[in-house]
């Protein structure tokens, strides 16, 4: 049992707010890195950030030891990770078309990030659902 209740108006205002406030602290800087450092190494930075926040909260989870201060600093990990990856990836796809296929690269890649929001959290839902213990 998590010792948050993440669907309280609180425990969610706080971490959206941390994840906002990471990313307008950051935000300024990751285009400017993406600029001068390698695009790639960019992304997969990251990437590591974001799997490194998710491994954080599941192994506090599965332990029983989460805390709201963990949901807040990992919500402020992937909104630095945002702020860096999203210049670089948009930066990257100016570097791998042609520029007559600019406009639908950006555009398909901003379309298979919102997909994998969407898509994503519904397939986990219908995953889960069986394994998940019954109501009491």
């Amino acid at each position: 049992m998590t010792t948050v209740d993440p669907t309280s108006q609180p425990a969610t205002s706080g971490t959206l707010f941390a994840f906002g406030l990471a990313m307008l602290a950051t935000s300024q800087f990751g285009g400017v890195v993406s600029d001068r450092f390698s695009k790639r190494l960019v992304i997969i930075w990251a990437n590591v950030l974001l799997i490194a926040s998710s491994l954080f909260i599941g192994t506090a989870l599965q332990s029983d030891g989460l805390e709201y201060w963990m949901l807040v600093a990992a919500s402020a990990m992937q909104g630095v990770a945002f702020s860096f990856m999203g210049p670089a990836r948009a930066a990257f796809s100016a570097e791998l078309v042609e520029k007559r296929h600019l406009p639908n690269a950006i555009a398909l890649s901003q379309l298979s990030l919102n997909a994998t929001k969407d898509i994503g959290p519904a397939v986990a839902g219908f995953g889960s659902g069986p394994c998940s213990p019954s109501p009491a």
